[in-house]
């Protein structure tokens, strides 16, 4: 409303210039005037509320409707899990094994008959599969961190559990040679939890299910 009363105003004004101009006007051209006046006053007097007005409304702005919440899958406290059968972790730790590189398949089977670009492919697969399982559920580190096939001096004090020596072994240490391997050790392990019926089992473990193509 005030928009539309602000928008006659200034017509107004617009037609009283008009006529204060032409000589047909020009005995009322004073009252002319002081209309002209009155008129842009009132249109900034609407100009200035309406002005007021747009800045003690505040813009609402919607609110965004709230993101669906996908349910959360309730999962095992794996501390809350009593202990396990050492014999069923392994048993579990072969299936993923076989599951992850197909472990068991190229260590149980005959590879004798295949070419050697058969078994360097699929050795590849079973080194980077195993590879995920053995980080995950091990840490493990070199026990030498000498390059092999370089010189090495084992100390007096060097653990003799770590190291297995060959050759002309006379006397005490130290001793000089060459680090053929470097050797393995784990500092951590965590073997998978085993959950269900399966956590009890004894005797014969399914490492991995034969399957049957029907049809």
């Amino acid at each position: 409303m005030k928009k539309t009363l602000l928008i006659v105003s200034n017509f107004l004004f617009l037609v009283i210039a008009v006529l204060a101009s032409l000589p047909a006007f020009a005995e009322n051209a004073q009252v002319l005037l002081y209309l002209a006046i009155a008129v842009a006053l009132l249109g900034c007097v609407l100009a200035l509320t309406l002005q007021q007005t747009a800045v003690a409304e505040p813009v609402t702005v919607p609110e965004a409707a709230p993101a669906p919440v996908a349910p959360e899958t309730p999962r095992p406290d794996l501390q809350k899990i009593p202990e396990q059968n050492a014999e069923v972790q392994v048993a579990q730790l072969l299936g993923l094994l076989q599951e992850k590189g197909r472990f068991l398949d190229f260590v149980m089977d005959d590879i004798k008959s295949y070419p050697d670009a058969q078994i360097a492919a699929a050795a590849r697969f079973v080194h980077q599969g195993c590879q995920t399982v053995m980080k995950h559920n091990f840490s493990i580190e070199p026990v030498a961190t000498t390059a092999e096939n370089q010189p090495i001096t084992l100390e007096p004090t060097f653990d003799r559990n770590e190291y297995r020596l060959t050759g002309k072994v006379e006397g005490e240490p130290p001793y000089q040679g060459v680090l053929k391997h470097k050797g393995w050790k784990t500092t951590s392990v965590h073997l998978p939890k085993v959950l269900g019926e399966r956590a009890s089992a004894s005797g014969t473990h399914l490492l991995v299910a034969a399957e049957v193509e029907v049809g």
